[in-house]
């Protein structure tokens, strides 16, 4: 199955992560309120998402200038590179497995500027508790398709519109 360059971004959207409880921020709130949470309430096992192991890209686009509204506030941004491509992952941590719920959904990852300020949060994951700075945003990640291009035998890839491009990344 071939995909064209536009069919490649399926929406929009960040990717969020935890929303932090409180009595303002009851569980489940989308864009939660900012302030003094010294806990991170759920059951993280029960979080509906795949866990994503992202690949580097290194792809300059033409800009493009968004605006964007999560958790810390809203914003706009100018999007100018890709930066990663992130795929669902089984992953095995002391004992469990986590499997795959979601085979087709991929992250594309965009480099971003902008100018948000730094903000205290505080994570709960398989891996811990933790609380941390988050600077400001440096990518924005939409839901995406991906196809595994084949390598061509002389070390280039077949473009999935058609024609091939050389090692250097040169169409011939």
């Amino acid at each position: 199955m071939k995909f064209s360059t536009a069919a490649l971004i399926a929406s929009t959207a960040l990717i969020a992560t935890v929303g932090l409880a409180s009595a303002q921020n009851p569980p489940g709130s989308l864009f939660p309120a900012a302030g003094g949470a010294t806990t991170v309430d759920g059951d993280v096992g029960a979080l509906p998402g795949d866990h994503y192991l992202c690949y580097i890209v290194d792809k300059k686009i033409a800009p493009l200038s968004v605006a964007l509204k999560d958790q810390f506030g809203t914003f706009q941004a100018r999007v100018i590179a890709i930066t990663r491509l992130c795929n669902p992952v089984q992953k095995m941590y002391q004992g469990k497995t986590t499997e795959v719920r979601n085979p087709r959904l991929h992250y594309v990852c965009y480099r971003i500027d902008s100018n948000q300020t730094t903000r205290m949060v505080m994570v709960k994951n398989q891996f811990g508790t933790d609380r941390f700075p988050v600077k400001g945003p440096t990518e924005l990640c939409l839901p995406s398709l991906k196809q595994i291009v084949p390598v061509n035998p002389n070390g280039g890839t077949t473009n999935p519109n058609g024609g091939t491009t050389n090692p250097t990344g040169a169409p011939h």
